[in-house]
């Protein structure tokens, strides 16, 4: 997996665990590897791609839902009116 670290903006994220207190020293903490970075960032990469999958489907969906929901209530008395 080839991974352009300019343009991975979660890759810095992903190491602040990591990191012994107090963070400014930029020390890692003992057992932290390289390899562990790379599954918290698969992780994180897969987690965001099944949300916003997820959130793209509601926000195509709830158009036809706002929808029918006018047309049950205000649609139906519109009709009762016209006829």
């Amino acid at each position: 997996m080839k991974i352009n670290y300019s343009k991975t903006c979660t890759l810095p994220q992903d190491l602040i665990p990591l990191l012994q207190d107090p963070k400014e020293d930029h020390l890692y903490k003992h057992g932290a590897t390289f390899d562990l970075v790379m599954n918290m960032y698969r992780f994180d990469r897969k987690l965001r791609i099944l949300l916003f999958n997820e959130i793209e489907k509601l926000y195509q969906s709830l158009p036809f839902c706002m929808d029918d929901c006018r047309n049950n209530t205000i649609g139906k008395s519109r009709l009762f009116l016209i006829t």
